[in-house]
């Protein structure tokens, strides 16, 4: 409508959800489709990057502020989705962190069955870290490129396929390559479970579930010593 000679009035856009080009801060995806609910204009995240999409905001009026601000409130089948996920990803990085020192307490058994000496143990103790090691810059690469939620059930995979291996393994030289596999199935637990708690914990959020997360990986690491050897002197 014209409010004058040359002038004119122009319906305001919606107000920016947060973060660069109304982007929320933890998103960077260009592709995110946009959604109205209530009448806000929201961002969402493609479902290849792990986020919960629009159907995740439901009822009337929950949504206040930014998709992922203090004020947005997510369906209760969100919550358990997430929370399932989580855990997932959560009890997978727990036996990354079990099997990196495995071998340490079993070191007695191990030298017995493949005849080993002090430096080749350590040799294959060390065949998990060097492939963990190298790959964490390509896993955040590859975690970001397709999303959390794959990358994470294929590591889980692998990492589950070389302790079969490793089970079954009946020289040292094969025991070696079976741990190195374990080490490239971990090598992407931990950025894959960070990943998802960025995409669908809010930001105050993540601290906690980042502590919550270190802590299954310190679960780990507990079973892999005592209840480890006790379990090995049962057997």
């Amino acid at each position: 409508a014209s409010a004058g000679r040359g002038a004119s009035f122009r319906s305001p856009s919606p107000p920016p959800v947060g973060g660069r080009g109304g982007l929320p801060r933890w998103r960077s995806d260009s592709t995110a489709a946009t959604t109205v609910v209530d009448g806000a204009h929201v961002r969402r995240l493609p479902a290849r990057d792990g986020g919960p999409d629009a159907s995740a905001v439901t009822g009337s009026n929950t949504l206040l502020g930014p998709l992922h601000g203090p004020r947005c409130m997510i369906s209760r089948s969100a919550r358990q989705q997430r929370a399932l996920l989580w855990t997932l990803l959560a009890v997978g990085f727990l036996f990354v962190n079990f099997h990196r020192t495995a071998t340490a307490v079993l070191a007695d058994s191990l030298a017995r069955t493949f005849d080993a000496t002090g430096s080749q143990l350590g040799l294959l103790h060390a065949s998990f870290f060097y492939i963990y090691a190298a790959l964490q810059l390509p896993a955040g690469l590859v975690v970001d490129r397709y999303g959390p939620r794959w990358v994470g059930a294929v590591g889980l995979a692998v990492l589950s396929a070389g302790v079969l291996w490793f089970a079954r393994s009946d020289t040292l030289l094969v025991a070696f390559f079976a741990r190195a596999v374990v080490g490239l199935g971990g090598s992407v637990c931990y950025i894959a479970t960070l990943r998802f708690c960025a995409n669908w914990f809010r930001p105050d959020e993540y601290a906690t579930m980042t502590g919550y997360t270190v802590a299954a990986a310190g679960a780990g690491g507990i079973l892999a010593t005592t209840p480890l050897a006790l379990a090995a002197a049962t057997v």
